[in-house]
């Protein structure tokens, strides 16, 4: 499968697209379900681990036990919006666009 990931956001691009893609090839999700996942962030500064919403409380709740601070995005609240296409074994083009930002995929 080839694959193409982008994203708007900042320094929140990286880790948006990575979650992304490793969705998509080690956890073979669809490519839209993928875009869609809540996501996790972290950089040196500031010194918290950013999670967005409807993140998995259990890693969550592991993350806290480790030490780290968590800072939770409010319902509705993002910093990166991932773009997704890919060909399928099928022959056709998949595309998918972040619901973050109301997007949604086209082709011509």
């Amino acid at each position: 499968m080839d694959l193409v990931v982008g994203a708007s956001g900042g320094s929140r691009i990286i880790t948006a697209t990575f979650q992304t893609i490793v969705d998509v090839v080690d956890w073979n999700m669809d490519t839209m379900v993928a875009v869609k996942d809540p996501r996790i962030h972290d950089q040196l500064y500031p010194d918290s681990v950013q999670l967005e919403y409807d993140f998995n409380q259990a890693i969550r709740r592991g993350l806290t036990e480790i030490g780290h601070t968590i800072d939770w995005l409010p319902q509705g609240t993002f910093y990166s919006a991932v773009q997704a296409a890919h060909n399928g074994t099928d022959g056709f083009l998949y595309g998918a666009s972040d619901p973050r930002k109301l997007g949604q995929a086209a082709a011509l």
